[in-house]
């Protein structure tokens, strides 16, 4: 009976795996609605686990979910993330502030240590890792699992603008620098230069927002009806996967997209 019951928990930890890694790249046209007896027939499981895939993740804000209705890929909003990246910036800033003080000078270099980072400068996409690995260890320092896990959530809704972000030239680079700049005053308990650089962060990201939103928002609608998309998904830790040929339409007008996962 234990048997069964992990096998189950780890088909539904399987699904919902597959489905945020397209959700958080948002690889579904804005506004999709996700038949789970589709997503199941693709994915080749039961219904029964993408249901509580699909649950999970609208309770992480990865998807819409209205009573009677179904489930739905989201559409890239502003508001939303302007609203997330303030969030981030206020919790992360809390956390640099509150263990700030000089009895944790040596957990704050051993957690921070920056050479680790160092050794993945080489890849395009490694600024993501940046962000949202610095993110979590700055945010594990105040001790307080449901601001990590706040982190986490975070990250993973604002994923998708912040791969449309580093394809401008030149900030990978400039990202990465920030990053280390933060690390070093982090590091030398230099809570109002953090706060300072977390700040300039903040600014930069919100300016930019606004085009970001507008272009992530054209490549979805222009994309076609048979999803996900064909563009590159990032995927853990953020190395681009080939190209694979999109999926055929289904004579009943709905997509075929096994190949695709």
């Amino acid at each position: 009976m234990a048997t069964v019951v992990s096998q189950r928990k780890n088909g539904a930890s399987h699904v919902y795996a597959e489905l945020k890694n397209l959700l958080i790249n948002y690889r579904f046209r804005p506004g999709t609605q996700l038949h789970p007896s589709d997503l199941a027939a693709q994915l080749k499981v039961s219904s029964t686990p993408v249901r509580e895939a699909l649950h999970w993740l609208g309770g992480e804000h990865l998807l819409v979910s209205i009573p009677n209705r179904g489930f739905f890929s989201k559409i890239l909003s502003a508001e939303e993330m302007t609203e997330c990246f303030i969030l981030k910036h206020v919790l992360l800033e809390y956390s640099i502030r509150a263990n700030n003080r000089e009895a944790h000078g040596d957990r704050l270099a051993e957690t921070l240590d920056d050479r680790h980072f160092k050794q993945t400068t080489d890849d395009a996409q490694m600024p993501l890792f940046f962000d949202e690995e610095l993110s979590e260890r700055i945010a594990s320092l105040s001790a307080n699992y449901s601001l990590v896990r706040t982190i986490k959530s975070l990250n993973d809704r604002t994923h998708y603008i912040r791969v449309l972000d580093l394809e401008e030239a030149g900030r990978e680079r400039e990202t990465v620098q920030q990053y280390h700049d933060l690390i070093e005053k982090i590091k030398i308990c230099d809570a109002s230069g953090a706060a300072g650089n977390l700040q300039q962060q903040l600014q930069m990201n919100l300016a930019r927002i606004p085009s970001l939103v507008k272009e992530g928002l054209a490549r979805g609608y222009a994309a076609p009806n048979d999803w996900p998309m064909q563009a590159t998904v990032l995927t853990p830790p953020y190395q681009k996967t080939d190209h694979q040929p999109g999926p055929k339409p289904a004579a009943n007008g709905r997509s075929q997209w096994s190949n695709r996962l």
